[in-house]
């Protein structure tokens, strides 16, 4: 499995979903899971190949941001960075003697060009927006014509697009990801507990969009609004939102889900489906998403949330959560869509199972 973002501590949020995914995998007592990521905890039944050269250049990409990142503010040193990623990557897929490779974003699957090899790449929403760079869709053709490619985005909304630009040459399969058990635990809790509104994110300027504007006339400073996550662009916060930084998976499940009457999201972010929306629909949490395509493939308007493009419907949205009744309501169909449409990281990993004996 070949994964560019991974957590490097159990504290930390890069590729959280990766580990997940990992996990799940390396627990099926068919598969041999051999991990190319940059280093951190890994499932006892899983291998780590990446060589100390790699993980330094790893370590070093992921501390300027990632590819994607580089590529949209510094393009040379993205372009540098994207060059020297493909060459170790290619350098991995010729010594690697796997039956299936595993890629996770899609320019990982350039240098498999001319290799004859079997592969699940999936599409996670950054990587899908770098289609519209210059020569991307020319160069991922000769590698999906030259090889045995099934393209797995994790959200139904980019697959038309992926079929007009691959479909005659590779397989487009949407695999949802799944959800860790102990967030759909938090469902059963009192609706009386829940108090607050919740922001779950990294803090730059597309992921916080039109958020703190629109949010000015709603909250106080005896009634904040809460944000969690880690300030990667040094952003100036209102003093009526109270950020916590980055909080791991363990403290979001016992100290805020269950306090939280809904999770916002007003992201511009190019994304494919959030991670933590399925986690607080499985905890019963209602969403307040912006009108992304990830938000409206995840949100079921007014059954499990509310999407909102203008301030007046995020300001009718949390009017609306404010009431219990409709929050109730709300709550009991979202945990009931996480359960039905995602289910766990077993379901996933099962779900990617049936994918690679598809390939064998």
């Amino acid at each position: 499995m070949i994964a560019t973002s991974y957590p490097r501590s159990d504290i930390d949020w890069q590729g959280l979903f990766i580990k997940s995914m990992v996990d799940a995998a390396a627990a099926h007592p068919q598969l041999q899971i051999r991990l190319w990521s940059p280093k951190g905890p890994l499932h006892e039944r899983a291998e780590y190949t990446a060589s100390e050269p790699d993980v330094r250049f790893l370590r070093k990409m992921s501390d300027k941001g990632g590819v994607a990142h580089l590529l949209r503010n510094k393009p040379v040193d993205g372009a540098l960075t994207s060059l020297e990623l493909l060459a170790r990557l290619r350098h991995q897929y010729r010594r690697s003697n796997a039956d299936i490779l595993h890629i996770n974003w899609l320019q990982n699957a350039i240098p498999l060009i001319g290799m004859n090899r079997k592969a699940v790449i999936t599409v996670l929403g950054t990587d899908y927006h770098l289609l519209g760079v210059p020569g991307m869709r020319f160069l991922l053709r000769a590698a999906l014509k030259t090889n045995r490619c099934v393209l797995a985005p994790n959200a139904s909304w980019m697959e038309p697009r992926l079929k007009d630009f691959f479909g005659d040459v590779a397989e487009i399969r949407t695999t949802n990801f799944g959800i860790d058990a102990k967030w759909f635990d938090l469902g059963n809790g009192p609706d009386s507990d829940r108090e607050l509104y919740l922001c779950v994110s990294r803090v730059t300027k597309n992921k916080m969009g039109p958020l703190f504007q629109w949010s000015k006339e709603l909250f106080s400073r005896s009634n904040p609004l809460h944000l969690v996550g880690p300030n990667q662009e040094q952003l100036s916060i209102p003093e009526w939102v109270e950020h916590h930084g980055p909080l791991t998976g363990e403290v979001l499940a016992e100290s805020w889900f269950p306090k939280t009457k809904a999770l916002i999201s007003l992201s511009e972010h190019a994304e494919g489906r959030p991670q933590v929306m399925l986690e607080a629909m499985a905890a019963g949490i209602p969403i307040i998403g912006s009108s992304l395509p990830a938000h409206r493939c995840t949100i079921d308007h007014r059954k499990t949330g509310f999407l909102v493009d203008t301030e007046a419907a995020y300001v009718e949205a949390v009017k609306n959560l404010d009431k219990a009744k409709i929050r109730k309501f709300m709550s009991k169909n979202a945990s009931a869509v996480a359960r039905d449409s995602y289910g766990s990281w077993n379901d996933c990993a099962g779900r990617f199972r049936a994918i690679y004996g598809s390939l064998l």
